[in-house]
């Protein structure tokens, strides 16, 4: 199933414009990203492992993160 982004200018103002996930190459274009930091009670920070199956970086220790959908706010992609 295809996700798709909405553009934003460098200011971060949307442009009306929404692109397809990974087939984007506009120079100038820019869309939401989001990263989620996860502290525990015990002042430790949660980090996952990338499955293996990842295009970019697999298996590697990160912070959650990922990109909003077209339509989503920060706050609704990160806690989707």
């Amino acid at each position: 199933m295809a996700e798709f982004l909405d553009v934003y200018t460098i200011d971060g103002v949307k442009t009306g414009e929404v692109v397809e996930r990974y087939k984007h190459k506009k120079s100038g274009a820019y869309y939401l990203c989001v990263h989620a930091y996860i502290l525990t009670k015990t002042s430790r920070f949660i980090i996952q492992k990338r499955s293996m199956q990842k295009k970019y970086f697999p298996g590697i220790w990160d912070i959650t993160c990922g990109a909003a959908n077209s339509g989503e706010t920060s706050i609704k992609a990160v806690l989707r």
